[in-house]
Parts: C-alpha cells; sequence; structure tokens
C-alpha cells in the first residue's frame, strides 16, 4: 500500500498533523510504524498477554513490487491457525446507519449498544415475548432495565429530575443513583453499572466505557450523538439544491448509510480535537486517551489514500459544479467541504483550531476512511447466553432438554413480535465499520492466504473496556518472508472472473490486482484467444 509520512504542523500538536506523499519509508521507518500499531494486536496465546510476545508478522516495504508497505510471515503458519487477532481502536469505529435513519429517528440503529465499545445493551425482554418462558434467563448477559431507564430510553419527553452528584435517588428507583466518579449531572448509573445521558439517552456499558468515551472521543456525548445529524442534514440540503438546479423531478435519496466513511473520519476527527484541547491532562484516564490519540495518529500515517483526486475517484463525499474557463463550462468534482465547515460549527471550533484540524486533514481522514474500512458485527447477547447454557450443563442430555426449551421460547416469540427472533444469533448484533492500523496494512489477492475467519470482544487487561476485534486465520500453510495477504471482495464478486474482479478493484480501490491467479486467468484468456 502506499506510504504517507506525517509532517508536523507548525505551531500545531504532534498528533494533528497534515500528510504527504512521498517515497515508501526505510526498514527502520517499518519497524517504528509497527511498533505502534502493535499496541492493537492480541497476541496470540493469550488476548491479554503481554506486549514481548512475538508477533508472526512484519511490516515491509514492497516497493518494488509496486506494492508500498505490506505484511509478510516473520515465521512459518500452519494452515487454519490464527496469525493475528487485532483490536478496533475506539477512534476508529462506528456502527453502520439504516438506511432509514432520518434526523428525528436519533439514534442508527433501534438496537441498543453502548456508545464505546458497541457492546449489545438488549436486555432478554427484548428478544422474547415472555423472559420468564426462557430457561435460565438469569444467564442472559444483559439484565433488564430498572424502572428509571426504561423510562428515559421509551419516552421521548419523559421528565427526569435534575440530580444532585451523590445524591441517593430512591424517591425514583431504588437501583439507580448519580454518583460523583461521573463528572456529568445528566448521567445516571444502575445497579449493574451500566450509565445513560438523560438528555441524550446514550447508554454506557460501564464507567469505564463512559471515561474512555470522554477521553478519546469528546467530552460531551450530547454533542456527539448530534454530529449524524449535523451530516444528514448537510446532505438533505446538497440534494435539495441540485434538484432545485435540475430538475424537482430527481426523488430526494438522501441516506447517511451512503456516507459512512465521512462518519468515520467525523469519530476520528473528534478524537483529534479531545486531545487537541487537552494538551496538559491532569486526570491518568484523560492521559490513557492521550495515548491512544497519539499512537492512532501514527498508526494510520502509511495508510493508503493520500491524493485529493481519490475523492472523485472514489466518488467519495457530495458532488459540485465548477467552471473551468470561458462559456461556462463547467466540471463536477467531489468534496467534503461541505461537511466540514459544518463540523467546524458543531464542534466550536476556534480559527486556530481550524488551522491545525484543517479542511485538508479532514479530506484525507474521509479518503483513508474510504480504502481502509473493515465491516464487522458485534456478538450476539444470545451467542453469549448459548456459551454460558453450555457451561451450566451438567449432561448432554440436560443440554439437549435446555436448548429444545429455548427453541420452545423462540418459537412463541417468533408468533407475537415477529421473525427477528428465528435467527436469534443475529439479535442485538450491530453492523459497525472499523479501521483496524494493522489489518490495513495487509494487501490484496484474488487467491489470499489468510481471511477474517472470526470477530471477537475482548477484554483489557485492568479494566472493564471491551474491544470489538477480527482475527486473520491463514488458510494454507505459510513460509518465512511470505507476503500475507487478503481478499479485498466479497464472496460473490471474488467467484467472478478476472476482467470483472479488476474492474471492481479499481472502481472500489483504485487498483488493478497483479496476483498469481490473475496471471494465470490471463494468460488462459490469451491462449483461447490464439485459438
Amino acid at each position: 500500500m502506499e506510504s504517507s509520512p506525517i509532517k508536523e504542523l507548525e505551531g500545531g500538536s504532534s498528533l494533528v498533523q497534515e500528510m504527504d506523499t512521498c517515497s515508501p519509508s526505510s526498514p527502520s521507518s517499518a519497524n517504528l510504524a509497527m511498533s505502534r500499531i502493535s499496541s492493537w494486536v492480541v497476541k496470540e496465546d493469550d488476548a491479554l498477554a503481554d506486549n514481548n510476545t512475538e508477533m508472526a508478522v512484519e511490516l515491509v516495504d514492497l516497493s518494488t513490487a509496486g506494492k508500498g508497505f505490506g505484511l509478510v510471515a516473520s515465521r512459518a503458519i500452519g494452515k487454519d491457525q490464527v496469525v493475528f487477532t487485532e483490536k478496533a481502536p475506539v477512534p476508529t469505529t462506528v456502527p453502520m446507519p439504516s438506511r432509514d435513519y432520518t434526523s428525528s429517528s436519533g439514534f442508527f440503529t433501534n438496537a441498543r449498544y453502548c456508545q464505546n465499545c458497541y457492546a449489545s445493551m438488549e436486555p432478554a425482554s427484548a428478544c422474547f415475548d415472555s423472559v420468564q418462558s426462557l430457561p435460565l434467563n438469569h444467564l442472559w448477559p444483559v439484565p433488564e432495565y430498572n424502572a428509571t431507564f426504561q423510562n428515559i430510553l421509551e419516552n421521548a419527553s419523559a421528565q427526569v429530575p435534575c440530580l444532585e452528584e451523590e445524591q441517593d435517588t430512591n424517591n425514583m428507583d431504588a437501583d439507580t443513583t448519580a454518583t460523583a466518579t461521573i463528572n456529568s449531572k445528566s448521567i445516571l448509573k444502575d445497579q449493574h453499572g451500566r450509565l445513560i445521558c438523560t438528555q441524550c439517552k446514550s447508554l454506557f456499558c460501564c464507567s469505564d466505557c463512559h471515561r474512555s468515551f470522554s477521553s478519546h472521543i469528546l467530552p460531551d456525548c450530547c454533542l456527539y450523538q448530534k454530529l449524524p445529524e449535523t451530516i444528514l442534514d448537510v446532505v438533505v440540503q446538497h440534494n435539495t439544491q441540485r434538484r432545485n438546479q435540475i430538475s424537482k423531478n430527481i426523488p430526494d435519496d438522501s441516506c447517511l448509510a451512503d456516507h459512512w466513511e465521512t462518519l468515520v473520519a467525523t469519530r476520528i476527527f473528534c478524537a483529534h480535537l479531545t486531545h487537541l484541547r487537552r494538551q496538559q491532562p491532569t486526570n491518568p484516564k484523560e492521559q490513557d486517551g492521550e495515548e491512544e490519540a497519539r499512537l492512532l495518529s501514527h498508526a494510520m500515517q502509511d495508510m493508503c489514500g493520500t491524493a485529493s483526486t481519490d475523492l472523485q475517484k472514489l466518488n467519495v463525499g457530495l458532488s459540485k459544479e465548477i467552471h473551468t474557463g470561458l462559456f461556462g463550462a463547467t466540471t463536477t468534482i467531489n468534496t467534503v467541504e461541505p461537511f466540514y465547515h459544518a463540523l467546524c460549527q458543531a464542534l466550536a471550533l476556534t480559527v486556530q483550531e481550524q488551522q491545525v484540524l484543517s479542511l485538508s486533514l479532514f479530506e484525507r481522514l474521509v479518503i483513508v476512511c474510504s480504502r481502509n474500512t473493515l465491516h464487522v458485527k458485534t456478538a450476539s447477547p444470545f451467542t453469549l447466553y448459548e456459551e454460558r447454557i453450555k457451561q451450566q450443563a451438567s449432561s448432554p442430555e440436560e443440554l439437549k432438554a435446555t436448548r429444545k426449551n429455548i427453541a420452545i421460547a423462540i418459537g412463541k416469540s417468533a408468533a407475537v413480535v415477529g421473525p427477528i427472533v428465528t435467527d436469534p444469533n443475529e439479535f442485538g448484533t450491530l453492523q459497525c465499520c472499523a479501521v483496524l492500523p494493522l489489518f490495513s496494512r495487509l494487501n490484496h489477492a484474488c487467491d489470499p492466504n489468510l481471511q477474517v475467519a472470526d470477530r471477537v470482544v475482548v477484554m483489557e487487561n485492568e479494566n472493564r473496556v471491551l474491544r470489538l476485534a477480527v482475527d486473520l486465520v491463514a488458510t494454507k500453510d505459510i513460509q518465512p518472508g511470505e507476503e500475507l495477504s487478503i481478499c479485498y471482495l466479497s464472496s460473490q464478486a471474488a467467484a467472478l472472473e478476472e476482467p470483472f474482479r479488476n474492474r471492481r478493484l479499481q472502481s472500489r480501490y483504485l487498483f488493478t490486482c497483479r496476483c498469481h491467479k490473475c496471471a494465470q486467468e490471463q494468460q488462459e484468456q490469451y491462449d483461447q484467444a490464439k485459438k
């Protein structure tokens, strides 16, 4: 992939930097980049192992093969072996909005999830018509909400009393309190340690996740919740203007799901802004956020996606007509400038902050997110519930009987709440898009030696913060020094013949594949044409 070192802005922060294109870095630079991105890698044998465990991959310069940076095996890897598991950084992961998301809907999806780690926060009552009919329902990983939380979640106009910090709120609910450890009077905590914002209804699975969000993303969850609406308003206004200029018969296709790369870039942009405004943190938790933000900025520096012309090639952002010369000649370009200015206004950026967090930086973030994002899915509460059922069962017969009763409960609920529960392992899952620093260094091959085989949630060592993560598994035996690759295409597109595969790759990733499989098919096509 193309390499692009970071240049520090004069008078700015070492984190927030402009990125220029240049030749691939030296081996020492590759080693430095590898040390920066290894922070998100879970070591093979132990999810909580220290960073001294030897990794099976190495970041190298592949410019002689026309690829820039890439990953190679540092030792022999056997088929079906997990090569590495990478955690998704908090600032680079966002849920995919549903296509019917509107400014009034409030959330990307109907699912309830932690705003920081995106773990599902759906209780059993949201899946089953009768929780009592669910066998061993106490093993469901998400407890039921108390009356206060339920009232806030269900009633948009719920009036929640103003709480003083450390005030006991038994008059509302015996299991709901406001705590001094949370520096916001709008945040309530229940008996299970879950938090909710009474104003924007943001949920956090624990205090650590709330602190992580405040230090990594934005201190104000209410402000962050308004940003998707801000982006959608820009899209609606842009499309309205184009319909008025071209034809009012053009349907309104304003959809936030079509601008997912801008949503990811916005979250990273917020992380940069939070760092910039906390140059001298005093809270140790804030210091942790500073370090993660710094590492993230360094880790993204060599990702492909540097040229501003990539917006046009990828058809990302909003279309804009500009005059190119005399006689009214115009051309259409793509831009993210309206998004940038709207975000600057919503986040109240000063002139000095805009000099550091510039339009070109935001443009670069959007392009990087467009070309390096992986779509992942969070775990279902039902999957965790089923795992606990297996652990509790004293015999295969007991497990079989329990599963039969679960199937009966699912069948009864399906008749009441609809077919969503007929595939319970999908219930409460969240489709997310994430930029993973190490994963993004994997180059493409139509016949790859790695595949994304699993999606897991990793528990951090000293706190309760959860991280979405992916497993990379070898599809064949790999020798030391052999380049590691994945297939960028979907399974349907990967099954197409070479010309059609490369057409997809060129339009989506701006390159033509020259892997062994493509070369072999091209030779076969040439030989066939000569007959």
